[in-house]
């Protein structure tokens, strides 16, 4: 199974079910991703155990409702799905608050952070 839509999920339930923390297990990618969704206010704070290679993220809520209303997968095994940098930010019409989180060059980077490196990459999931 997809560690990363995984990951996504277990995300959404803890939200669904106003848990105060989620733990999920350590990897390199979905470290990368917290620490997006940590800097665009979607958590409250995450941490990892050494000793376990878990990651504990602290959900965030506003007047009692998940700040993160939805993650989703978009490029999938068989499915890929890449961006070029002059095509970012053009389907954003449903919210401000919707955004994507790429793989690029750099590394894991906000569409934001894409668009100002003038990067294109893979479309690893959709925040809203």
């Amino acid at each position: 199974m997809d560690q990363l839509a995984n990951a996504f999920s277990a995300l959404q339930n803890g939200q669904r079910r106003s848990q105060q923390k989620v733990t999920l297990k350590y990897s390199k990618i979905f470290w990368s991703i917290c620490h997006i969704l940590y800097s665009e206010g979607f958590l409250q704070g995450f941490q990892m155990s050494r000793k376990s290679y878990h990651i504990t993220l602290y959900l965030k809520y506003f007047d009692g409702k998940p700040v993160l209303q939805k993650i989703q997968k978009i490029s999938l095994q068989g499915r890929r799905v890449y961006c070029e940098h002059h095509h970012l930010f053009e389907y954003d019409t449903a919210s401000y608050r919707t955004f994507r989180i790429l793989s690029t060059t750099r590394g894991i980077l906000s569409e934001k952070d894409a668009y100002f490196f003038g990067l294109g990459g893979e479309v690893l999931c959709e925040i809203s």
